[in-house]
């Protein structure tokens, strides 16, 4: 293999656990072994251009060519609609994407084809958060690892900042490899731990972040079916919010989020809410794990959930709602 890498450095996290500086020691996805190693063969790597992204992709690299797997690079755009009256609201452009996705594609093979053949791979550019979207892949793909690259912050802007990497580390549903922005792993150490990673038994998942209850938004501010638009939007400005239960007779017929106002740009004073609305939302109670909140609307692919009691909406939930808390309590 070409290429030959400094010492050891990388992370390797279990699923649904702390990033500690401690290797993690938990059932691993086994994809095949080579060597009486194990191996794998579908493997999720972000991308945002940076050099440590970059070094994470080169990793990825050797270990898809080592055992001929595939490689799902991931880059997330940001996100073009804003609730604050300040910006303004602007819809998706599909050359938008399309640019990106060939850009995409170019900066693999750039970053690759120094260190041999490229492996199989494909790309993925959507406009969405970061961390949402790295765990919807690798849920929906079902990938085997995880590796990022990590800007090795640390001390109070760490704490203050926390990062995509920190957060995916804990909620991820599969083992995640973070490779610091300074130095590169040992592709056969990186090998042999997860070898030993995989034989060891799985060790008791990090505290989740409680009940729904205790994470939502109480007092949810809420729209009716026949208001414009426009009125929505300024109560999203208003509230610092992005999703709206839609309430008719104090019954949820169903919820608004911005990005649900992106088509109708230049159309808000005249288009009524039922018309951008998604209709009879999937809803939690107050006392749902938050984790299984999660995990719906990784299934449902939504981003917010109504809380309900009874027929009474009591309370939204977010999937931002649910990484924060895990953050504050991973610094408890």
């Amino acid at each position: 293999m070409r290429g030959k890498f400094g010492q050891d450095r990388s992370r390797l996290s279990e699923p649904g656990a702390p990033s500690r500086r401690k290797h993690g020691r938990a059932a691993w996805h086994e994809s095949g072994k080579i060597g009486g190693m194990t191996t794998f063969t579908n493997i999720l790597v972000p991308l945002d251009y940076e050099a440590p992204a970059d070094a994470a992709l080169r990793v990825a690299g050797d270990l898809a060519r080592a055992s001929k797997g595939r490689l799902l690079v991931t880059h997330a755009l940001p996100l073009p609609i804003y609730t604050m009256t300040e910006y303004p609201i602007a819809p998706v452009d599909g050359a938008w994407i399309r640019e990106e996705t060939e850009r995409l594609q170019r900066h693999v093979r750039a970053v690759l084809e120094p260190d041999g053949d490229v492996p199989a791979f494909e790309v993925d550019v959507r406009v969405d958060t970061a961390t949402l979207r790295i765990l919807q892949l690798a849920a929906e793909r079902r990938v085997d690892v995880i590796v990022m690259g990590t800007h090795g912050r640390s001390g109070l802007k760490h704490l203050l900042l926390g990062s995509v990497a920190s957060k995916v580390a804990r909620l991820a549903p599969c083992p995640v490899l973070t490779v610091p922005a300074h130095r590169q792993p040992h592709l056969g150490a990186l090998a042999a731990e997860a070898h030993a990673a995989a034989r060891a038994p799985a060790r008791a998942p990090a505290a989740g972040p409680g009940e729904v209850g205790e994470v939502m938004r109480a007092v949810p501010v809420t729209i009716g079916p026949d208001a414009m638009l426009e009125e929505a939007r300024a109560k999203m400005a208003q509230h610092r919010v992005r999703h709206l239960p839609v309430v008719e007779d104090g019954k949820l017929v169903g919820i608004l989020s911005t990005v649900d106002l992106g088509p109708y740009v230049g159309q808000l004073a005249r288009t009524k809410v039922n018309a951008a609305m998604t209709p009879d939302p999937t809803t939690v109670g107050a006392g749902v794990d938050a984790a299984t909140a999660a995990r719906l609307m990784l299934e449902r692919r939504v981003r917010a959930l109504p809380v309900v009691d009874g027929e009474r909406v009591v309370g939204v939930i977010s999937a931002s709602d649910i990484l924060e808390e895990y953050a504050r309590a991973a610094r408890a």
